[in-house]
């Protein structure tokens, strides 16, 4: 370390933007991907975007993003259940439901082929 001039560092540390620790990561680890996507969310503005613009936000930009990080962790269930919070909100945007929320996250595909 002293030759090479790197730092020594100690766990849990971010690569790649996802948490790195020596165990598996604690749901408080998990913060940097709600954080993300609130952010995200909190951008947009929901006065413009029709229902199916938010739905497709959802699907095209916070799944791709969610992905990134299921591909390399696996997910604790009450982060999913945060993220899920997080998508209702804004896709409902505060008004009545008027379909359920697996319907939503139905794949196309299925719903074109039923």
């Amino acid at each position: 370390m002293d030759i090479l001039g790197i730092p020594h560092g100690s766990f849990p540390i971010k690569y790649f933007g996802l948490p790195l620790s020596i165990t598996y990561p604690k749901t408080g680890n998990f913060s940097a991907l709600l954080d993300a996507t609130r952010a995200k969310v909190e951008g947009w503005q929901l006065n413009i975007l029709s229902f199916a613009g938010r739905v497709e936000l959802i699907r095209s930009v916070l799944h791709n993003l969610l992905a990134y990080w299921m591909f390399s962790l696996k997910l604790p269930v009450s982060i999913i259940k945060e993220l899920e919070k997080i998508y209702v909100k804004f896709v409902w945007n505060g008004r009545m439901h008027c379909w359920g929320w697996d319907d939503i996250c139905t794949p196309k595909r299925e719903v074109q082929d039923s």
